[in-house]
């Protein structure tokens, strides 16, 4: 169960609603910056990697996001899910710019 699912049942928002502004988690960038943890960034990252639209979606809802969570965190989490499915890719996604 994800953090947006958790936050969702607890305070009785959507999904959707916490991804659009009911609540928002922070996540923490390389650089240290505190920023909005966004989830249709993160499928659209997975789609650029050469991932079909289901599958991306698939992975980016199974990350466990946290308050203060870091992206390199968040990465690796991908990472994995993808080696699992596409190790093509993973590989590709990996090789992103950090």
């Amino acid at each position: 169960m994800t953090i947006i699912n958790i936050f969702a049942k607890i305070f009785k928002y959507s999904e959707t609603s916490i991804q659009s502004g009911g609540y928002m988690v922070k996540v923490k960038k390389k650089s240290g910056e505190l920023v909005d943890f966004e989830l249709a960034k993160l499928e659209s990252a997975i789609v650029k990697a050469g991932a079909n639209k289901k599958l991306a979606k698939k992975i980016a809802h199974s990350v466990k996001v946290e308050e203060g969570i870091e992206t390199a965190n968040i990465r690796a989490q991908v990472v994995t899910a993808l080696k699992a499915k596409d190790p093509e890719v993973a590989k590709r996604y990996e090789g992103f710019k950090k």
